[in-house]
């Protein structure tokens, strides 16, 4: 909750908007919102932040209705709701930095910037947003809790996106929302079980209910961009980031014998006609092996992900997966039951986020629905940010790993860092 002092209240943004009720799929079986810190250097003005979300939520009509799950269907549905959306409002006199956010407890994050969770049959269950205005520092804080069902990753930036773009002086782009926009007759094709993926049997669970990691807290740290190219005699962001997961990956299997394999996050957008701005959950793991690799090879591994060859297996994955959805015979990812390291590289979307006072000097995403590495670029690109949400004491050993190799790691999210 907000310090004690704080003045609080609210500001009316829109009534809940009407809009055809969407059908969810088995990806958008979530069980955590997405929240999402964005601290700005000076003071935002509430009318502005209030404007921007204003013009935003009408491209995302969905963010203002609520969940019901028509139990004969065995479907879920988002569908309009009653009453109006609201900004939390947070004007406080308590000296803090940037740095202190960084050092910040991610629980502690949660509370002090992220609207609380709301009843599932109001309006504003989905989407939740909080200004902070810290006077005496000069700072603000944009907080964000959005329903991981109503929109992914990419959804959440495409709205943020939409909130901005008058402000950024872009336009506006088509949105797709309906979870069956694309597929149609690309569903057509060979019936097979991917590998690393199992029938549900009736469980109509979570494909993350085994991924009892996600509960615990994660460890935070940065690494320098310049200092994982130097170690790796690299050029690009991009191969550093491809030699930095595989290194940490391999690195992993040599702390934790039971991790043999890595899975690999896909974003399907692309594939099977699903568009680039389609707004929901969409995505499928590809596997490689860990158990005596190399980090040259498992590097490239990587890297053919992103070729026409790698683009197919995605695609032919994703299909398979949601062939099953069709038939009412969904499957479930395997690897958190049996161990098997995930990594997500976290693809860097902070354009959208200037909201007229230019870009955020610190954002992180708190909440997570899978364990393993989580790779993304700090706001301003000069860093590596790496969650780790592994089982207890690897974070840390981590870190250790990396502290050896001679990279200047800055630990996060738990006390300041160690010199």
């Amino acid at each position: 909750m907000p310090a004690h002092g704080d003045v609080i209240h609210h500001r009316f943004l829109c009534p809940a908007q009407v809009f055809e009720p969407l059908s969810l799929s088995e990806d958008d079986k979530l069980p955590t919102d997405i929240e999402l810190v964005m601290g700005y250097r000076g003071i935002i003005p509430i009318d502005h932040c209030a404007a921007a979300m204003q013009r935003g939520l009408p491209f995302f009509p969905h963010l203002t209705g609520r969940m019901i799950h028509d139990a004969q269907l065995q479907r879920t549905f988002i569908i309009p709701a009653s009453g109006e959306l609201q900004m939390e409002v947070v004007e406080s006199d308590e000296e803090t930095s940037i740095r202190d956010w960084e050092s910040m407890p991610l629980h502690q994050q949660s509370s002090a910037f992220i609207p609380l969770q709301r009843n599932t049959t109001e309006a504003g269950s989905l989407f939740g947003i909080r200004l902070t205005q810290m006077h005496a520092s000069g700072l603000s804080v944009i907080g964000m809790r959005v329903s991981h069902a109503a929109v992914d990753g990419t959804g959440l930036a495409l709205f943020i996106h939409h909130c901005t773009a008058g402000l950024r002086g872009v336009g506006d782009v088509t949105l797709f929302h309906e979870r069956r926009v694309g597929f149609g007759s690309s569903l057509d094709g060979p019936n097979e079980i991917p590998y690393g993926y199992e029938m549900a049997y009736g469980n109509r669970a979570s494909v993350w209910t085994d991924d009892v990691l996600t509960h615990s807290t994660p460890v935070v740290f940065v690494i320098p961009v310049g200092e994982v190219k130097k170690h790796f005699d690299v050029v690009s962001i991009l191969d550093a980031r491809l030699h930095l997961g595989a290194w940490l990956c391999l690195h992993l299997a040599q702390l934790h014998t039971h991790y043999e394999e890595l899975a690999l996050w896909c974003d399907a957008r692309g594939t099977n006609g699903i568009p680039a701005t389609f707004t929901g959950n969409v995505g499928c793991f590809l596997h490689f092996p860990l158990s005596q690799n190399e980090r040259q090879k498992l590097t490239q591994q990587l890297r053919s992900v992103a070729s026409r060859g790698g683009f197919q297996i995605i695609a032919d994955t994703y299909r398979n997966i949601k062939q099953a959805e069709a038939r009412a015979d969904p499957l479930k990812w395997s690897g958190a039951s049996k161990n098997i390291l995930q990594l997500n590289f976290v693809p860097h979307a902070v354009a959208v986020t200037d909201f007229g006072y230019g870009l955020p000097s610190y954002a992180l995403l708190l909440s997570r629905n899978s364990s393993g590495l989580r790779i993304a670029l700090s706001v301003d690109a000069s860093c590596f940010l790496i969650e780790a949400c592994l089982p207890d004491g690897l974070g840390n050993s981590l870190v250790e790993t990396c502290r050896a190799a001679q990279m200047n790691v800055s630990v996060w999210c738990q006390g300041p860092s160690r010199i």
